[in-house]
């Protein structure tokens, strides 16, 4: 929540103790904001209180090189990226070999009306009706909260019936599906923000060496970097999904691990740390 750079900001006026400004989420430009029922007066102070934060702390942090441009343009200042990551010990000792016979396509942790992937459904809708290998073994399984609006639609283009949904697993069993998943689903908003919009899941995903098939910008940071990786795939939001090009990615040898490193928490931890150190100094 935004209330804890307000916290920050009256401890940097009060104690004038270095401060590090770290933004997971942009404020007035997160793809909510214009959904709040907010007067224009609320708008103005929200603003300014972004504002003060940015020009007051000692540095800023953002997670993605799109919302970092963001903040520095409002605030005609420097702000770092320093993106989220994964944390490599989860995967220790984890069953990689529990494929399932399906050809399963699996989506975890909660997907907004903003984030239904209707191209995809559009694609199953027809590749079913003519494809016998996917008639017959496509699963589509969702592990979390899911908006009405994305179960209506998967309905509606008769597929209900290969339609699996789990509200909610422990955090391991969740790793334990993505390694069974033919094809991991990562469905990008389709917001104002999107261009900066990197979901914390996108490092998970590729941590376990599986198909991604990501919706969304493809010049937005989050297909900068997936493309830096094999066994991806990324379309727009209105763009055609092809059976060759989903096939194509389920059957590569994937080993992410070296170009991946720099993603761990740990290495991300460190770089946090030394700009905490410079700020001390």
């Amino acid at each position: 929540p935004h209330t804890t750079h307000m916290i920050a900001l009256g401890l940097k006026r009060r104690l004038d103790i270095p401060w590090l400004a770290d933004f997971r989420d942009p404020w007035t430009n997160i793809d909510w904001f214009d959904k709040l029922p907010l007067m224009k007066s609320s708008i103005r102070k929200h603003k300014r209180m972004e504002m003060s934060v940015l020009r007051t702390a000692d540095k800023v942090l953002s997670v993605s090189n799109s919302w970092s441009n963001e903040f520095k343009e409002m605030s005609e200042r420097e702000v770092i990226t320093i993106t989220n990551g994964f944390a490599p010990e989860d995967y220790d000792d984890m069953n990689v070999h529990t494929e399932d016979e399906g050809f399963v396509i699996l989506h975890t942790g909660s997907l907004n009306g903003d984030r239904n992937p209707l191209a995809l459904w559009e694609f199953l809708e027809k590749e079913i009706t003519q494809n016998s290998f996917l008639k017959e073994r496509l699963k589509i399984r969702f592990i979390g909260a899911v908006d009405f609006q994305v179960i209506t639609s998967i309905n509606e283009a008769g597929l209900g019936s290969y339609f699996e949904h789990t509200q909610f697993v422990s955090h391991s069993e969740a790793i334990e599906e993505m390694y069974a998943a033919s094809v991991l689903l990562l469905p990008l908003n389709n917001a104002p923000n999107m261009m900066g919009i990197i979901p914390g899941k996108l490092y998970e995903y590729l941590a376990v060496n599986k198909p991604i098939l990501a919706i969304g910008p493809k010049e937005g940071d989050a297909a900068v970097i997936l493309n830096e990786f094999e066994g991806t795939h990324v379309i727009d939001f209105d763009e055609k999904l092809e059976w060759k090009n989903l096939r194509a990615i389920t059957e590569q040898r994937i080993d992410r691990s070296e170009k991946l490193t720099k993603y761990s928490r740990k290495h991300l931890a460190k770089e946090v740390s030394k700009h905490l150190e410079s700020i001390l100094n």
